[in-house]
């Protein structure tokens, strides 16, 4: 069943929700973004459900979140390393104006 969800063109929108509360527990957010997006193509003037939109915005902040963690990282290990080498750097300048 869960093979034939996931390769269904012609899933329906309670198997994408269903799908994507899966992908929640699983924290592979961008996969729930792809189910939630297939609800919202599914339903033509309907509204979503609270459940539906919740889930929208679980999926999208989440998968933005894990980004902007990943980034945050990566500026940390590059201000980390542009301090050493200002540090180094003021070092250097230090030796080179002390008399002898």
């Amino acid at each position: 069943m869960f093979f034939f969800i996931l390769n269904s063109t012609e899933a329906s929108r309670e198997d994408n929700v269903y799908m994507a509360k899966l992908e929640e527990h699983a924290e592979r957010y961008e996969e729930m973004v792809e189910f939630m997006e297939k609800v919202v193509k599914i339903i033509d003037s309907e509204e979503l459900t609270v459940e539906e939109r919740n889930l929208i915005f679980l999926a999208y902040k989440n998968m933005i979140g894990a980004t902007r963690a990943s980034w945050r990282i990566i500026s940390n290990i590059e201000q980390k390393k542009e301090s050493r080498v200002m540090s180094s750097q003021s070092r250097i300048i230090g030796q080179q104006t002390r008399p002898n």
